[in-house]
């Protein structure tokens, strides 16, 4: 059996059409995949916790971000970044402002015809949250 038989589907969509309707899921690395996925619960996200294997979820709608333990992380040293398209950005600020959540926040800002702002977790992952001004 050759590769391309191991992964046939026998689909009659096109590889543009699959690929149209792909959704995409972050990795954010942690140091304890509890706290932070009880930090992302507070900013009302659901949450999937897996604390024998240091993996979880936290999803809000269609988005998902995957969390992965890493018990050595310098959250100082993160890199790791992923955008949250919303309605109203001014709205989930406010909400998340208010959370009862330690992180870093980047405050609201528009421009190119998005208002936009930022936050941090305790492991360093960026959330920027944005909407259009259209």
């Amino acid at each position: 059996m050759g590769k391309s038989d191991r992964f046939n589907t026998s689909t009659s969509r096109t590889a543009d059409e699959i690929l149209n309707s792909a959704t995409v899921s972050p990795v954010f690395p942690v140091t304890d995949i509890q706290a932070t996925a009880t930090h992302y619960e507070k900013l009302g996200f659901s949450i999937e916790v897996f604390p024998g294997a240091g993996y979880g979820f936290v999803r809000a709608g269609s988005a998902e971000i995957q969390l992965k333990q890493v018990p050595d992380l310098d959250p100082s040293t993160s890199t790791s970044v992923c955008y949250l398209y919303v309605e109203d950005a001014d709205v989930i600020f406010e909400k998340w402002e208010n959370a009862d959540i330690i992180g870093r926040f980047i405050p609201p800002s528009s421009g190119d015809g998005i208002r936009e702002f930022g936050h941090v977790d305790l492991d360093g992952n960026l959330i920027r949250v944005a909407s259009s001004l259209a």
